[in-house]
């Protein structure tokens, strides 16, 4: 970008689902509650070098968002194996956010039974959470402008990570 170009600080997110889901919740479920939030979607945890290259020589600002699990865990060192130390600094874990709601990945902000529902929008058959199945219900909800109901647990999960990204 040119120098009159505005590239806005992101956060990217391990991958689509992730992104999908933060932006159902901001847009449709806190209504846009959280206007300076830019989500840029990953391409999974430890396939975004391309992206911060990008971030790093523009000298703008980014975060990289990653589940805390052993995956997530793992390209946080490659990152920082890769770009160096300067770059530990723009990685954060779900965990890292918000400990206290546990989460190791975006979908254990959801109840169980939230997860359970959220799959049978899209697979009326299910017994159980299928994370593809919820996935897809979650974009077409956003798509749809459809709104699911949440737990005010939930709800109070997400408001609070959505703040402290925003």
């Amino acid at each position: 970008p040119g120098l009159l170009a505005k590239v806005p600080s992101v956060i990217l997110t391990e991958g689509k689902n992730d992104y999908y889901t933060l932006r159902y919740i901001n847009e449709i479920i806190l209504k846009n509650k959280y206007k300076k939030l830019h989500l840029l979607p990953g391409i999974g945890c430890n396939k975004n070098n391309s992206i911060i290259q990008l971030y790093m020589g523009w000298n703008k600002s980014f975060m990289i968002l990653l589940d805390a699990d052993k995956a997530g865990k793992n390209a946080v060192k490659e990152y920082v194996s890769t770009f160096g130390n300067i770059i530990k600094q723009d990685i954060k874990t779900y965990e890292d956010f918000v400990p206290e709601i546990g989460a190791v990945a975006m979908e254990d902000i959801f109840t169980e039974a939230e997860k359970l529902a959220i799959t049978q929008r899209f697979d009326e058959t299910a017994t159980k959470y299928k994370k593809s199945a919820f996935n897809t219900a979650i974009q077409t909800a956003l798509i749809n402008k459809e709104v699911i109901e949440l737990s005010e647990e939930t709800l109070n999960k997400f408001d609070s990570l959505l703040k402290q990204l925003n």
